[in-house]
């Protein structure tokens, strides 16, 4: 309980205090009536008694209303994270030992294919400073060009560049790459003989590849790059460029550029790669349809170049007609067959026979010796080798069977 003395709430703890209402504030503040207890009107009042009241706890006073905003609800934006960054790891391979397989090695010959490998062998071992490499160049060379490398001034300073340009001067006669890029290989180059469209393709990207390395040099003008390349075609190629040049172009016919000249042949190449296609295509359609006459091709041929084959031999019908003696012995030969073929059926049905098969087990005469075999020919006791026969022996000296040296048997 606390009494209010006015409005004074400083007394009041700082949770009780609450909003005074207007009730409240009336009563307060409003003067005391008289009491009747023997006070009259004039005199002097005297003060009003307190009035106690029970303080409570009021809740707090709700927000007042919010007026909706006119603006437009603002986009919601999406900020997607993103993801982590992978981390890579370089895995380095350890130097090959010198000598071993897969190692680079130098041996006076091709230094600019030694140095570029080694180079590359550095790199995929982590060494990629060119101090490193020179300290690792002598183990990997032989030892006429190992003397040379250690007693040189770039390398004991460990200049790169001035080693290398010294490196590839001294093996230049040796290496295929330097001696490829010279005007000599070009010229080697160009007197090659070309037919094919596939052999003329391949001479244009070569001399293509060694004309710029060497006209970078400052060793081969444009115009003389052009005539150069001009020069290793067909001849029927060579006049069909200058034809179109000139009808294109009012200038002489060894003016052309190379630019000009590269291009017109690649354009012939697809000129001729589309008839050879167009060509190929008619090619079978040809072959089967059959030619009423003989190609031109054979008869250029002279009959001296023609191959002889061997001619089959015919036999003519009045050939046919054997003589009486052989169709004798033919004859002969054809009914001792027949008794063969009797004798072999008779023998399978006595094999398959149940009361052969009884007297089928160890012989009598002996330990590994059967019983008296008969002759398929001539019916005689024998092992039945041909040796033994008289027949068969006969029939061979006549002429009328044969025998297989490899199989050992006889034959007609």
């Amino acid at each position: 309980m606390a009494i209010n003395d006015g409005g004074n709430d400083s007394e009041l703890p700082g949770d009780m205090a609450a909003p005074i209402t207007a009730a409240e504030q009336f009563t307060q503040f409003r003067e005391p009536l008289p009491e009747a207890s023997g006070s009259t009107i004039g005199e002097p009042s005297r003060p009003a008694s307190p009035v106690i009241q029970e303080a409570t706890a009021r809740p707090p006073p709700p927000p007042p209303p919010t007026i909706p905003s006119r603006d437009p609800v603002p986009p919601t934006h999406y900020y997607a994270v993103p993801p982590p960054r992978p981390i890579y790891q370089m895995i380095y391979s350890a130097m090959p030992a010198p000598g071993s397989q897969g190692a680079p090695a130098f041996n006076e010959t091709n230094a600019s294919d030694f140095l570029r490998k080694l180079e590359d062998t550095c790199r995929r071992s982590g060494i990629v400073r060119h101090k490193e490499i020179m300290d690792l160049l002598p183990q990997y060379c032989e030892r006429p060009p190992r003397v040379w490398v250690e007693g040189h001034y770039a390398w004991k300073t460990r200049n790169w560049r001035m080693f290398r340009e010294a490196f590839l001067d001294n093996y230049h006669d040796w290496d295929d790459e330097q001696l490829r890029y010279t005007k000599e290989y070009l010229d080697q180059l160009v007197a090659i003989e070309r037919s094919t469209n596939d052999e003329i393709r391949h001479y244009l990207s070569e001399f293509h590849e060694v004309s710029t390395e060497i006209s970078l040099l400052g060793l081969l003008s444009d115009i003389d790059r052009a005539s150069t390349l001009i020069k290793g075609l067909p001849i029927k190629w060579q006049k069909r460029i200058h034809k179109r040049h000139a009808e294109r172009s009012r200038s002489r016919r060894d003016q052309i550029s190379y630019q000009t000249a590269y291009e017109q042949v690649q354009a012939t190449l697809r000129v001729e790669a589309e008839v050879q296609r167009k060509t190929e295509i008619k090619e079978p359609a040809r072959k089967s349809s059959p030619s009423p006459h003989v190609s031109s091709s054979l008869q250029q041929q002279s009959v001296s170049s023609v191959p002889l084959v061997p001619a089959i031999p015919v036999v003519l019908p009045k050939d046919r007609q054997a003589d009486d003696s052989t169709s004798r012995a033919i004859d002969d030969v054809a009914r001792k067959l027949e008794a063969l073929a009797l004798k072999l059926d008779a023998r399978s049905d006595r094999r398959n026979n149940p009361f052969y098969e009884q007297n089928r087990g160890i012989p009598s005469n002996g330990m590994g010796v059967g019983p008296p075999r008969e002759c398929w020919t001539c019916g005689g006791p024998h092992n039945s080798t041909p040796d033994q026969c008289d027949s068969i022996r006969d029939f061979e000296a006549k002429g009328m069977i044969h025998r297989n040296e490899i199989t050992g048997r006889t034959t007609l």
